[in-house]
């Protein structure tokens, strides 16, 4: 089975078994009517002899598939062609003046190119890393992958082993440190209870003396504060019965002084025993009084170390908690990254779902989308000559900030050498396909080749032509054509997009019911039914995305369907969408008399 290749689509044979000869003229009709639907030329269409089915088949292929919008138009030169700046930005380069001559190709301006190009490297380095990231998931795990996940497991594991041993470590050092200011702490508050007790026992004891000496003065008669339990001198009882003890102390001193004056003033036995009695009694509760203020020293010390070892002992507990807290979290993180890592592991040992691949294809197709968009931003940032021809006229100037605005003055005007345009009328279904800068293939009348050209020009507003809307859209022909004449007419095809190695099938093969499609497959010499998924179509043939696999025969016809009778011509008839059977190809008078001849 051979295959053709033209400019747009690829042309397969269409098979057609062989049947019975009195349906010679069923086959004609069935010919007839698929050369006026345009779907098969006389190059693409076989036989089989061997096929005893009654179907007419074509295989579906591979090739490459253009959508055009056409349209009739007129050939006009160019006398002077405004050239503007298809993006906003500051104009940071002006490389023509007026009256200078350029060429074709040449940059006549710019704007500033840094946003545009860090825009492009990013799209093309956002493209080189999904279809990296594509063909790493679709080639699945390598041996090098393996080994990689396999050393994350055993560095995890290491992580996590330290980790534990950290926590472990810190709770040991921890109580230990726990244990010791505690041990402190224990200490001081038995030395607190000891002085207390042994602060009762002096305060007891001064009291005692302070009742036996003489002679009493007013600060003596005072009775001296005593707690009635040990642990009841705290802070404030012990600063308080330092100050009150003191007081005694000096009113006792005022009473030594007094019995030494005593002593020395005696001139018998009994006033010298007197003052000796009361200067001893007076020094024993002197004595007395400051065993207990030094006593109550010791206490209040006692309280304050209490006091620091108490607060110290928060501070180690906090440390601590927050050590075991900080050792606690780098586990759990470890035992995370292990996690981690033999999922990871796991998830490259099992070939690549096509949930991934999907989104992977997704992703590059978005790159894709994005890099033409920068490539676009790009050239738009530019004003390049479309032609040869002179500058009349210069309405921009470095450093002004350009907007996109709706002037169709110019940023910069080109008298051209002779360039042509052709201007055309695109009907309102069809305008939205249609953008600046697309391909187009010019054919003037009287011309058997195309002339290549630019879509330069979309006029915003709609045109009406014997009632029906449609926009006039200028197509800027490339070079200049010497043989071209003002107002010539041509037919214009403007290329909307293009797919390369698709799934092809004639156009007449696809079925739509609603908003569903379907071709009917020949399987087993039965016809089947099959939905699809529809994507460009050059008219001839359609684009299938999904549905049926290359190689497949879909049906054009079935040769085994009765002829149609005169009551079903009427049926017949609104089939083929016309007022009756098709009429042939319209022969001229002199071809006419060249057959008779």
């Amino acid at each position: 089975m051979s295959q053709r290749h033209s400019g747009r689509v690829q042309l397969l044979p269409i098979t057609i078994s062989k049947a019975s000869r009195n349906k010679a003229v069923l086959v004609a009709l069935v010919s007839l009517v698929v050369a006026t639907a345009g779907i098969v030329s006389a190059a693409a269409v076989g036989t089989n002899a061997g096929s005893p089915h009654g179907y007419v088949t074509s295989i579906v292929h591979k090739g490459n598939i253009t959508e055009s919008v056409t349209a009739s138009g007129t050939i006009e030169p160019m006398a002077q062609v405004p050239l503007s700046f298809g993006a906003a930005g500051m104009v940071s380069t002006l490389n023509v003046q007026p009256g200078q001559r350029v060429m074709a190709g040449q940059v006549l301006a710019e704007l500033s190119l840094s946003a545009a190009k860090a825009r492009l490297l990013q799209a093309e380095n956002l493209l080189l890393s999904d279809q990296a990231r594509l063909a790493l998931d679709m080639a699945g795990p390598t041996p090098e992958t393996l080994q990689s996940d396999q050393a994350a497991i055993a560095v995890a594991q290491n992580n996590l082993a330290a980790a534990q041993q950290d926590l472990s470590s810190t709770q040991v050092s921890n109580t230990a440190a726990l244990a010791q200011i505690q041990t402190v702490s224990n200490q001081a508050e038995i030395a607190l209870e000891i002085d207390q007790s042994a602060l009762l026992v002096d305060q007891q004891r001064f009291a005692t003396a302070q009742a036996l000496a003489a002679p009493r003065l007013p600060a003596t008669t005072a009775p001296v504060p005593i707690q009635p339990l040990a642990g009841d001198y705290g802070l404030a009882a012990s600063q308080s019965l330092v100050s009150a003890d003191q007081s005694y102390i000096t009113a006792d001193q005022e009473v030594l002084a007094a019995a030494d004056s005593l002593a020395g003033t005696c001139a018998s036995q009994a006033c010298s025993s007197l003052a000796q009695l009361w200067t001893s009694q007076d020094s024993g509760a002197v004595l007395r009084a400051r065993d207990a203020v030094s006593r109550a020293g010791s206490v209040i010390e006692d309280l304050q170390a209490v006091s620091n070892d108490e607060n110290q002992l928060l501070e180690v507990k906090a440390h601590n908690t927050l050590e075991l807290d900080s050792a606690d979290q780098a586990v759990k993180a470890a035992e995370v990254k292990l996690s981690n890592a033999k999922s990871a592991a796991s998830t490259s040992e099992q070939p690549p779902a096509p949930t991934l691949i999907a989104a992977d294809t997704a992703a590059v197709t978005a790159a894709e989308h994005a890099l033409a968009a920068a490539q676009q931003l790009l050239a738009q940032s530019q004003i390049i000559a479309p032609a040869g021809g002179i500058v009349s006229e210069i309405n921009i100037f470095v450093g002004q900030q350009m907007t996109l605005s709706a002037s169709t003055a110019g940023d910069i005007v080109l008298e051209g050498n002779g360039p042509f345009e052709a201007s055309a009328l695109v009907s309102e279904n069809s305008i939205g396909q249609v953008k600046i800068g697309q391909q187009a293939a010019v054919t003037p009348v009287g011309h058997s080749r195309s002339l290549s050209g630019t879509v330069n020009e979309i006029t915003p507003m709609a045109t009406l032509e014997r009632g029906v809307p449609g926009f006039q859209v200028s197509v800027l022909i490339n070079a200049t054509h010497r043989r071209l004449f003002a107002g010539i007419s041509a037919e214009v095809r403007i290329t909307t997009a293009h797919r390369r190695n698709v799934l092809l099938v004639p156009t007449s093969c696809v079925h739509t019911n609603g908003a569903s499609s379907y071709v009917k497959l020949l399987q087993d010499g039965r016809s089947v039914t099959t939905p699809v998924k529809l994507g460009l179509s050059s008219g001839i043939y359609t684009q299938i995305s999904s549905g049926v696999r290359e190689g497949a025969a879909v049906i054009l016809a079935n040769l085994n369907n009765p002829l149609p009778s005169t009551a079903s011509l009427p049926k017949a008839r609104k089939a083929l969408g016309q007022a009756g059977v098709p009429k042939g190809p319209r022969i001229s008078p002199e071809a006419k008399a060249r057959v008779k001849r």
